[in-house]
């Protein structure tokens, strides 16, 4: 597989989970908060003086439609754009990886089973579901309540299918008995849970109003220290299945673990990806600005060296051996 298809499965599980993140927050919010027509003036959340409207581009919009709280706008707007923006990044490196402008086309014109078929068409029904979500907060266009509800529980399960199919995608790969495991698909979704989390904080940081929601943006980094301490288990669960699996699956561990690629994995993944980040979150002062922009760098940094290491071990035995084992009912 090429660096292309890496940098697919990386940004597209990353902008879906940003995806995710946003919509689970925005639903755990209360409407009242979130909706413009039924705030009332005073402090919401540190807040004051919030504009309270019925009349947008000179129509009187009913109370069922939906119009988005500048308060919060600092916060979503931020994520759903970085959240989209990275799976349209994804789809191009997948689009590159093809080739052909009609390899792209016979994927809709011509639907298949296959998994680069499914992945594609979850991918544009992320896009579809969340443009509700970016229509409103980026856009300032107001949409129907029931609609960008819909949208939004919608592209909740589609971002989580996202995440899943990238791990389901090389697991379903039999000649490679190193992805052939239960444990990385698990991987995978926790690690995109992760990254995507960390697109999300750094794109408030950066884009939005930080400040103001500060306190949610501390609970996102312990809940990412905790997917950083699950994403360690997992990783050891894979390494300890695949060492006592076959004999190609236990090539690639050793592969990972002390050969070719092992100090891509130690020093990136494992020390960068995973060990920093997690004892930063422990030891870190929440007014220490810098300390927390490393946090969030090193956790993509981690992700998308975790998927060039598992895609690199993989592919490094002679894949047509493999399936001649296989076959032969030698492995």
């Amino acid at each position: 597989m090429s660096m292309l298809i890496v940098c697919y499965l990386f940004f597209t599980g990353m902008g879906a989970s940003a995806l995710f993140a946003g919509c689970a927050w925005e639903t755990l919010t209360p409407y009242r908060l979130r909706n413009t027509e039924l705030a009332s003036s005073g402090t919401i959340e540190g807040v004051s003086e919030i504009a309270v409207t019925s009349r947008t581009f000179g129509l009187r919009l009913p109370v069922s439609w939906f119009m988005p709280n500048e308060a919060y706008r600092g916060f979503f707007a931020p994520i759903y754009g970085a959240g989209q923006a990275a799976v349209l990044l994804g789809m191009l490196f997948l689009f590159a990886d093809l080739g052909r402008p009609d390899r792209v086309l016979s994927i809709f014109t011509h639907p298949t089973l296959s998994f680069i078929t499914i992945g594609a068409y979850l991918l544009v029904g992320v896009l579809v579901c969340s443009l509700a979500s970016i229509c409103t907060w980026v856009l300032s266009v107001p949409i129907p309540r029931v609609i960008a509800a819909a949208a939004r529980i919608l592209c909740l399960f589609l971002a989580l299918a996202v995440m899943a199919y990238a791990g389901m995608f090389l697991a379903s790969l039999d000649a490679v008995r190193f992805w052939h495991s239960i444990w990385l698909p698990l991987v995978f979704v926790v690690s995109a849970m992760s990254t995507g989390l960390a697109l999300s904080m750094g794109s408030v940081m950066l884009l939005g109003t930080p400040d103001r929601f500060a306190t949610t943006l501390m609970s996102a980094r312990k809940i990412d220290a905790v997917l950083i301490l699950l994403e360690m288990v997992l990783l050891v669960f894979l390494v300890i299945g695949a060492f006592n699996g076959t004999s190609e699956s236990r090539y690639a561990v050793q592969d990972l673990l002390f050969g070719e690629h092992a100090a891509t994995f130690w020093v990136f993944v494992v020390i960068c990806g995973l060990a920093f980040p997690f004892f930063a979150e422990l030891f870190a002062k929440n007014d220490d600005g810098r300390l927390k922009a490393l946090f969030l760098i090193a956790v993509l940094i981690g992700g998308f060296f975790l998927r060039w290491c598992i895609v690199e071990v993989g592919s490094t035995p002679d894949l047509s051996w493999a399936m001649t084992m296989m076959f032969s009912g030698s492995v």
